[in-house]
């Protein structure tokens, strides 16, 4: 029997280092697909949802057809409905988590306003019509804006028709 034990040639090792590298290498490419599915995940999300807000909103009153995009430190939020309703923590829909970042554009500016807990993006509808109605500011949204490194999704609103579309920036 042969006593040749000497461990790994310089073959074996260059062999086993290309395949760490490559399975690396799809690793990162896979979490970089996933984070984009995330991001576009939530703007059909937010899409779906100011067309809810418009349907109750003109089938129920402009109070019950209010979205607001919230964030609690951690992650961002989608409620539709009453913003005086007792329950309206529970019906929250999740969104997505941090590092991703939501901003919205008032008509006319380009400035992106960051959502955050002291800033949720409160949208009403005008009942008759399902036009949006002015926030507090007299502004209205024009674009929301879903962002994670150098990926973006966003939601263009047209304020006259209260219809959105979701965009590619």
């Amino acid at each position: 029997m042969k006593d040749n034990n000497k461990g790994l040639s310089y073959v074996e090792f260059i062999i086993v280092i290309a395949i760490m590298a490559i399975a690396v290498g799809l690793v990162s490419l896979s979490m970089g697909l996933v984070s984009r599915t995330n991001i576009n995940r939530g703007a059909e999300k937010v899409s779906s949802s100011l067309n809810q807000a418009r349907n109750t909103a003109m089938a129920r009153g402009t109070d019950r057809g209010t979205i607001e995009i919230s964030f609690d430190g951690a992650t961002y939020y989608c409620y539709v409905g009453s913003l005086s309703s007792p329950n309206k923590v529970d019906l929250m829909d999740e969104l997505v988590s941090q590092p991703a970042t939501i901003y919205y554009k008032i008509q006319g500016s380009d400035d992106l306003i960051e959502v955050t807990q002291a800033n949720p993006l409160v949208i009403k509808y005008n009942q008759s019509t399902g036009a949006f109605l002015a926030m507090p500011s007299g502004d209205y949204c024009s674009q929301i804006i879903l962002q994670h490194k150098d990926q973006s999704t966003g939601i263009q609103l047209h304020p006259t028709t209260g219809k959105s579309e979701l965009i590619t920036l």
